[in-house]
């Protein structure tokens, strides 16, 4: 092990394997930093388990070890921990959780539970491996679930045949995971997933299914859209998706449009609400329901336009990311065109105007917009052509 991990995150370990020995509490490495670790892939999360009292270790780890910041949960029994050399752990004690009705947000029974226990809360069998770092089995690799076996068959298997009742985001999951590493999902864990799709539980809180959404799609895959499609996983939200667009129509918008990197997951996601309400219990922002909103309108009634100005007046006042959906689902031409001359503005002012002779008043504003719109069909350039498009046709208003 010590050979895939880096020189600082080594450094880390050791102290807590330090600290672990010395009151006496054990660790285990676990999760998504084991199976990386075991396909010999770029370390993200390193994540460890305290069989008994994170709190209670990680504030004995604080006086042993120099750190930079430590951070506890208040609602859960975990804590994160920032070292001095940049590396960040986040600690949790083992747990034993139930859910008292399908769909629901977990419970904890039981924490500082022994380590087959927390096992079973698991979502696959490759993030259910697990690396001792207590001294009596130093860096021996547990596995109470099969997920080695799983690992080298590349597909992923749920642990129980509850698991997608229990917790439906981990179908989104699945999908992330699949696409990050390769594999399928495992026949049985497939047929539960196909059986769920047919019959979704109904209002579920979603908001932990939107953060699943939003680590799938800011993979910006292609390839996760046409699946999440595929599988149907739009149905967990309660809605339909017949649109005919792919991942590739909506993984080119990159290449037209300049999109916000924060924004690339909502690229993937608000376009299957096009035609369909969104839950409350999704918890989109204000900013993504008026984009969604934006996109019902253009369907109910699809704008006709007219000349550079109409496309101007009709986009203007819209997120930038309604246009991107109007180019991906409607014209791109008209997205682009947009996008050219979204940033035009005429260079008279009121007070040429009143050089000009012209009293203050509403004349002002017809003026302008008059101005705007001749500049963004017929391409005035500069003041003075702007001055002499309103002398030949307001010289009758002064």
């Amino acid at each position: 092990m010590r050979a895939k991990l880096n020189r600082e995150v080594y450094e880390v370990i050791s102290e807590c394997m330090k600290v672990s020995e010395i009151c006496g509490i054990k660790i285990y490495l676990v999760g998504g930093i084991v199976r990386d670790i075991l396909l010999s892939k770029r370390l993200h999360d390193v994540d460890i388990t305290v069989e008994g009292n994170a709190k209670e270790f990680v504030e004995i780890l604080d006086c042993y070890v120099k750190t930079k910041f430590v951070k506890f949960n208040e609602t859960l029994p975990t804590a994160k921990v920032v070292f001095q050399n940049g590396v960040e752990i986040d600690f949790a004690s083992t747990r034993k959780e139930v859910y008292d009705n399908f769909g629901d947000l977990p419970k904890i029974v039981e924490t500082g539970c022994p380590l087959n226990e927390d096992i079973k809360r698991r979502d696959f069998t490759v993030n259910s491996l697990v690396i001792s770092l207590n001294r009596e089995n130093l860096f021996e690799l547990i596995d109470l679930t099969g997920g080695l076996e799983d690992l080298r068959n590349k597909q992923l298997r749920v642990l129980h045949k509850k698991s997608f009742l229990d917790d439906p985001s981990r179908m989104i999951r699945g999908l992330k995971f699949a696409q990050r590493l390769d594999f399928k999902l495992e026949k049985g864990t497939k047929k539960l997933q196909d059986e769920y799709i047919e019959n979704p539980l109904k209002n579920i809180p979603l908001e932990r299914v939107k953060n699943e959404v939003i680590d799938l799609f800011s993979l910006n895959f292609a390839s996760c859209f046409d699946e999440f499609v595929s599988q149907k996983l739009y149905k967990i939200f309660g809605v339909d998706f017949a649109e005919k667009i792919t991942g590739f129509d909506i993984k080119s918008a990159l290449f037209d449009y300049e999109i916000c990197d924060e924004d690339i997951w909502k690229l993937y996601f608000l376009p299957l609400f096009a035609k369909s309400d969104v839950p409350e219990k999704l918890n989109l922002t204000v900013r993504e329901k008026k984009i969604v909103k934006n996109l019902h309108s253009i369907y109910k009634n699809r704008p006709i336009f007219e000349d550079n100005y109409s496309i101007f007046e009709y986009f203007s006042n819209k997120d930038y990311l309604f246009v991107v959906f109007y180019g991906i689902f409607i014209d791109g031409k008209i997205a682009k065109k947009f996008f050219k001359i979204k940033d035009t503005k005429i260079e008279i002012t009121g007070f040429d105007l009143q050089k000009e002779g012209f009293e203050q008043g509403k004349i002002y504003s017809e003026i302008q917009k008059a101005v705007l719109k001749e500049k963004l069909n017929h391409g005035l350039c500069g003041k003075e052509q702007e001055l002499i498009f309103v002398r030949e046709n307001y010289k009758n208003q002064k």
